[in-house]
């Protein structure tokens, strides 16, 4: 295996700066709590916690997350900013390389499948290249101490304070934050996505979808490779439909653009029970967003609809031109968009919109509540918020299990589970310092 020289020079001055080193590890009993410290200076004047809202360590660039516990401590984690830094640019070797050999693989195999053009999928794979290694380079420059702590209250606490991620914004309450979870709240989440990864993250699906489309389409068609004839009938057919995906992947990114990145998503059990659900509850959702450009939003459905007519003719075999329009209804200043499903107003997914709102939901009214409670002033709450209460799905199994086998089985098994565990709660938010400071609550079940 080859090592760049880059690697090799970065090695080297790693094994003179350990020659040069001595390492002190140190690890005691703190009543019934193990601690402990590496370090390459012990003149760092490290010293052990007293407790959780001491600093692990007397110096600044070295402390422990904010922790509020005053609970006995299970475990504890932590490393100072030059180890995270430096385990952050190995990976960023790492990857330097990685993308480099596999750049060589690619179009080694490019050549021998007899791929026409391997130019967009060389393009594709330097646009990931750069946005992975530009990923890591910032978070080397950002790099901060890092710490783990986790207790015992009420089930079991895990806070991790780390360097900025910027998967999220956590400097303030998500604008859907008003939006509220109840007993009954099977799932729930309030955040606000950094818009910087979501166009990260769109491009990287876009170059993947390039790369997987001119190799697939390149194996396929190898004599050599052993397709099934199916696949190979399909082949074409997906060929022809490449233009009517394409148009919906930009309706998407369009939908995006519409979208601040705020959200709230609501799920409970509180439906009517449903005969298409073995009588079991119905499941009552919404995902709602912030509108950022409404107009952003229209121009993303009509791409939509345009791409849709070809799909329905294709699939009714020429039978059908369009799908029947949509019933709108108003209220206030919200539009609802409903396409009238026959199983009934339990099952039927709506869209709404208002110039400051979209969400998709089911039924109707749940979404109604979640939009109006979303305009209310933000919550003071956490950035980040998620939770999982596994409580009210064992109770609508249980009101239907009578009558199926399955059911039992299921209430069985979340029996077990919601004896020990109901559920877990996590939060985000900015520390003081700047950090990213994640807590994650497993509730345990009352007793």
């Amino acid at each position: 295996m080859d090592i760049s020289q880059e690697n090799m020079d970065r090695l080297k001055a790693a094994l003179v700066r350990l020659d040069e080193s001595r390492l002190y590890v140190a690890v005691s009993f703190v009543e019934d709590t193990l601690v402990g410290f590496i370090t390459t200076n012990p003149e760092k004047q490290v010293r052990i916690a007293s407790s959780p809202q001491d600093s692990v360590l007397s110096r600044p660039d070295f402390s422990m997350a904010d922790a509020r516990s005053q609970y006995p401590a299970y475990g504890l984690l932590f490393a100072d900013k030059a180890s995270v830094k430096g385990v952050i640019n190995m990976d960023l070797a790492y990857y330097k390389g990685m993308f480099t050999g596999l750049k060589d693989v690619m179009q080694t195999i490019g050549a021998d499948w007899k791929i026409a053009d391997l130019a967009p999928s060389m393009t594709a794979l330097d646009s990931i290249k750069a946005s992975m290694l530009g990923m890591y380079e910032k978070l080397a420059r950002n790099a901060t101490a890092v710490s783990y702590f986790s207790w015992q209250d009420q089930g079991v606490h895990v806070e991790a304070c780390t360097y900025p991620l910027e998967f999220y914004k956590l400097d303030a309450p998500s604008a859907m934050s008003a939006v509220r979870p109840g007993a009954s709240t099977v799932l729930y989440s309030s955040c606000t996505v950094n818009p910087q990864m979501m166009d990260m993250g769109c491009s990287l699906c876009g170059n993947i979808a390039q790369i997987v489309w001119d190799y697939g389409n390149a194996y396929i068609s190898n004599p050599k490779h052993d397709v099934s004839d199916q696949v190979r009938m399909a082949a074409p057919m997906i060929q022809m439909a490449r233009p009517t995906i394409e148009e919906l992947w930009k309706a998407y990114k369009t939908a995006l653009s519409g979208l601040t990145g705020s959200g709230v998503f609501m799920m409970d059990m509180q439906g009517a029970p449903s005969p298409m659900l073995k009588n079991v509850p119905a499941p009552r959702f919404s995902a709602a967003y912030e509108v950022k450009n409404r107009a952003a939003l229209g121009e993303a459905w009509q791409k939509v609809a345009n791409a849709a007519k070809t799909v329905v003719t294709l699939v009714s075999q020429g039978k059908m031109a369009e799908l029947p329009a949509p019933q709108s209804s108003v209220d206030g200043d919200i539009t609802t968009y409903d396409y009238q499903c026959p199983l009934g107003a339990d099952l039927n997914p709506v869209v709404s919109i208002s110039d400051t709102r979209w969400a998709i939901s089911m039924p109707k009214a749940f979404g109604m509540e979640v939009l109006r409670e979303s305009v209310k002033s933000p919550a003071q709450g956490a950035p980040l918020e998620f939770q999982l209460n596994l409580v009210p799905v064992r109770d609508a199994l249980k009101s239907a299990a009578e009558s199926s086998r399955e059911l039992r089985n299921a209430v069985e098994t979340l029996d077990v589970i919601t004896s020990d565990v109901a559920g877990i709660h996590a939060t985000g938010r900015k520390a003081a310092d700047g950090r990213d400071v994640y807590h994650i609550h497993i509730i345990s079940a009352a007793k």
